[in-house]
């Protein structure tokens, strides 16, 4: 297939896009100078949230140019430890913002700015909107460098087209920017699932993962595991579009063109939840919950069930493609008829609530609170809060079980738990925290309200107030008492907190505020040498934890 060939299918797809809303085709450049391969591409199933944007490849490099894809003006920096890491933003005049994540630095008029910045406000982290003519950028112009900062798995740059108006993400792919693939996707397995208690999947009201022929009776809905990859890629990426057929009539569509950013969390509804928690498999459910509001599907019949007749065969059938028109299926037949449902065993358990998925619900009792809003959850539930008494000496309150873990959320729920036998001095160092199935603790927080704690969670589970009286660890790198600099470029930091996480830190030399570089995956700070005057310092390093135990490390240095 010649290469002109080989694009053709993407064009077709953004023509088609354009039709309903225009794209203004290859008026945006990509960001890098060099062949592009992707480590990740629009859509691909993340954990909470699908893919806003593509990875581009920097062959494990930093320091790359970062191009602007096309003229406008740098609306937003953001800073931060996490998520982008170091990112910017650029409005362009034809209503679009581009999106360039995980970088390094930025050029040195924007890096001049950033850095006056941080050092009005005293901080690392810093969200900055800058005045529309500020800073103009033409088209190919260096914006910034390639890097590995935030929640970044590697080297690479994190590349987004949204539309500022809705401020949806849209497949960045649909503006003619070609990345060569002639890979089709791949079907790794194929799950079967009962829509109700009296459907019935050889024999039995459960689950099954296609093999052979399978026998199927009543409301039946399918998900099946799948990935795409590039040439050159090597990754599994996500499917751009899955069609699924039942005696050759669609029942299910969905197509990867754009997300919100408020409908991402969806994406726990769009897999099989309770599957990806036990197994770490990401299954792709042909299913469309009730309170599911992606705009991703298109057409779909009876949210994606359907019903099989007895003693009737069936003929099964996905069909898979990449933006690129590389197509995939894979097909097989069923048969249908009556099955006889084992009785369920074991002692009867509790009732429990059934909560409605468009309704606010509201739990209160002596010892917890309880509030879900409306279009927290997917579907309707039944749903169960009990409480037991805590063996740890650490815990401060009840055991609180609330709802079943395998049940995703879509928005934060409130929950208020009772303090007991605490002291004064403690009471800052306690709060909420999860504990998961596996028994590790995770910190949620809270707001002191007489004796009760309130925090916000988007999950189901355990939760019980703990104490955390342990301040974090500093380790020095590369300074020491009484150490010598001189072409030394930074003094580095490992800091480090095993419980409730590292909640804030801070430098100084000679009493004057420092800007110190945080990197978390390597549980690092450092901070880059400037002009010191003077020959003797005093360098003091502050890191507290989110249960306000602090560390301090001091030492003096010479800078000459």
């Amino acid at each position: 297939m010649s290469e002109k060939s080989r694009f053709l299918p993407l064009l077709l797809i953004a023509l088609q896009v354009s039709a309903q809303n225009p794209l203004p085709v290859n008026y945006f450049q990509a960001p890098l100078d060099t062949v592009l391969q992707l480590a990740g591409n629009f859509a691909e199933l993340r954990p909470n949230h699908f893919h806003a944007g593509i990875d581009i490849k920097t062959f494990n490099k930093t320091g790359m140019p970062v191009h602007a894809a096309a003229d406008g003006y740098v609306s937003r920096i953001k800073i931060s430890s996490f998520g982008y890491g170091k990112v910017i933003y650029i409005t362009h005049p034809n209503g679009f913002v581009t999106v360039y994540g995980h970088l390094s630095g930025f050029n040195t008029v924007i890096s001049d700015y950033i850095n006056e910045q941080h050092y009005a406000q005293k901080k690392f982290e810093i969200e900055l909107f800058p005045k529309p003519g500020q800073f103009q950028v033409k088209k190919n112009e260096i914006i910034a460098y390639s890097g590995n900062t935030g929640n970044s798995g590697g080297p690479h740059v994190h590349f987004e087209i949204r539309s500022e108006k809705s401020e949806k993400a849209i497949n960045p792919l649909l503006f003619g920017i070609r990345v060569a693939d002639n890979q089709k996707p791949q079907i790794r397995q194929i799950k079967i699932y009962p829509a109700d208690q009296d459907a019935l999947i050889n024999g039995h009201n459960q689950s099954f993962v296609q093999k052979d022929s399978v026998s199927l009776c009543g409301n039946i809905y399918f998900g099946m595991e799948a990935f795409d990859t590039e040439n050159g890629g090597g990754g599994k990426n996500g499917v751009y579009s899955v069609e699924l057929l039942v005696n050759g009539k669609r029942i299910y569509y969905h197509q990867m063109d754009s997300i919100g950013f408020d409908q991402t969390r969806a994406i726990n509804s769009f897999i099989d939840y309770p599957w990806y928690l036990k197994k770490h498999v990401l299954i792709q459910r042909s299913y469309v919950e009730e309170n599911n509001k992606l705009e991703i599907y298109h057409n779909v019949v009876n949210r994606g069930v359907c019903f099989f007749d007895p003693d009737s065969s069936y003929h099964i059938r996905y069909i898979l493609k990449d933006i690129a028109g590389n197509t995939s299926s894979k097909e097989f037949h069923t048969y249908s008829k009556p099955g006889i449902k084992k009785p369920a065993s074991g002692a009867e358990k509790p009732k429990p609530v059934n909560l409605k998925c468009t309704a606010d619900y509201t739990y209160k009792d002596e010892n917890f609170k309880l509030f879900i809003p409306a279009n927290c959850l997917y579907s309707d539930i039944d749903f169960d809060y009990r409480f037991f008494k805590s063996k740890n000496r650490q815990a401060y309150s009840l055991i609180n079980r609330i709802g079943d873990p395998e049940i995703p959320l879509n928005d934060f729920i409130s929950i208020s738990v009772k303090v007991f036998g605490y002291s004064d001095s403690l009471k800052k160092h306690l709060f909420i925290a999860r504990i998961s199935p596996g028994g590790q603790k995770e910190y949620i927080g809270g707001d002191w309200s007489a004796d009760f704690l309130t925090a916000k969670t988007n999950q189901f589970g355990d939760y019980q107030v703990l104490a955390d009286t342990t301040a974090p660890t500093i380790q020095a790198l590369t300074i020491s008492e009484g150490k010598k600099i001189t072409s030394q470029k930074t003094i580095d930091f490992k800091i480090n907190d095993d419980f409730s996480g590292i909640g804030n830190f801070e430098g100084f030399i000679d009493g004057n505020w420092i800007l110190l570089d945080y990197e978390y995956k390597q549980n690092k700070i450092s901070y880059t040498i400037g002009s010191l005057k003077g020959k003797n310092h005093v360098l003091k390093l502050l890191v507290t934890d989110k249960a306000h135990n602090q560390r301090v490390f001091s030492c003096n240095f010479s800078s000459l």
